[in-house]
């Protein structure tokens, strides 16, 4: 059977409302399904191990699921999606830059082992609840900038960077605590976070980076 659905499959064909995808898929490319208004649940098949760049960028979804033999998400795989909320599985070990960038997330767990690009959730207006893997050791370059509703994160305790403009412009968000073990904080990281009342730094900073508070 079938077991690729390729780049740019049926990019912008905004009549496709439905699709239902075969059990022999094993990976999706670039741009399959970019700009199609799919409407209700889609299933992606258990045996699927890779989406691709920008797969769903665009698109328009009430739900999705996601296979555990899921392995790899692409750089703007879900950009602009309508999606609400996802849950990913804990067999996923990537997930590329800007994967939900500018889109209608407001709730995420990430799991345990997951290397992340950066800009992953920037300009998500309307994420409220993230939680990151235990094992991150790096928030990276504009990760959470412009999440204007996120009031918290919780900082896994093995981070060592915080990326420039990590947070830059989280008007929400009310404290940050930063674990020990927490060396850098980049520039303009918490950059315009108008509402925060306290930051927790830890001993082990050495380098706070131009504008990082400003």
């Amino acid at each position: 059977g079938v077991t690729t659905i390729g780049d740019h499959a049926f990019a912008n064909l905004s009549y496709v409302t439905s699709v239902t995808i075969p059990s022999s898929i094993t990976s999706i490319g670039a741009h399959a399904f970019e700009k199609c208004r799919l409407g209700g649940a889609v299933t992606l098949p258990e045996g699927l191990t890779a989406i691709g760049d920008f797969a769903f960028s665009g698109s328009g979804m009430a739900s999705l699921t996601l296979p555990e033999s899921l392995r790899t998400i692409g750089n703007s795989a879900f950009l602009f999606c309508s999606l609400r909320e996802l849950t990913i599985p804990d067999g996923v070990t990537s997930i590329g830059t800007g994967a939900f960038s500018n889109s209608h997330l407001t709730s995420i767990q990430l799991p345990d082992g997951a290397q992340l690009g950066a800009m992953l959730f920037y300009q998500c207006y309307e994420l409220t609840d993230v939680t990151l893997p235990a094992d991150l050791t790096v928030i990276g370059d504009s990760m959470f900038e412009n999440c204007t509703k996120l009031t918290h994160v919780t900082i896994p305790s093995g981070v060592t960077r915080i990326e420039r403009e990590a947070f830059t412009m989280c008007g929400a968000l009310e404290e940050i605590r930063l674990p020990e073990g927490v060396e850098t904080i980049g520039v303009i990281a918490f950059s315009g976070c108008v509402a925060m009342t306290g930051a927790y730094l830890p001993r082990s900073l050495t380098t706070i980076e131009s504008g990082a508070f400003s």
